[in-house]
């Protein structure tokens, strides 16, 4: 009995984990995917840029709000920021709410197309 006690609460830590760090990679790599959006928008609006944001955001699967997405352009620099709230179901009887925020403040490239 112990012993499928402790194979059964291995099996939920890992569980867990991979639920955590999916999540967290999900974040990484839209962190990243906002940055390049941000410094290839040199030709685009603030309207062009937040669509970019936004396609981003949906191809990760990511429950942004564009009214929760802030778009400012100043001469040659990008200032984009945004809060999202994820649930994550970290074991198969409890989830749990994980906010999560970005920040992309860089210049852009004059010329440079978001892809």
């Amino acid at each position: 009995m112990g012993r499928a006690l402790r194979v059964v609460v291995v099996g939920l830590v890992l569980f867990a984990t991979w639920k955590a760090g999916s999540a967290q990679m999900d974040q990484l790599k839209f962190e990243e995917a906002v940055r390049h959006v941000a410094t290839f928008s040199a030709e685009q609006d603030e309207a062009a840029v937040l669509q970019a944001v936004m396609k981003e955001a949906q191809a990760l699967s990511l429950p942004v709000e564009p009214s929760l997405v802030l778009v400012k352009k100043d001469n040659d620099r990008i200032h984009i920021e945004l809060t999202y709230i994820r649930t994550i179901h970290l074991l198969p009887f409890y989830s749990t709410n994980w906010p999560f925020a970005v920040k992309a403040d860089t210049f852009y490239i004059p010329g440079s197309h978001i892809r």
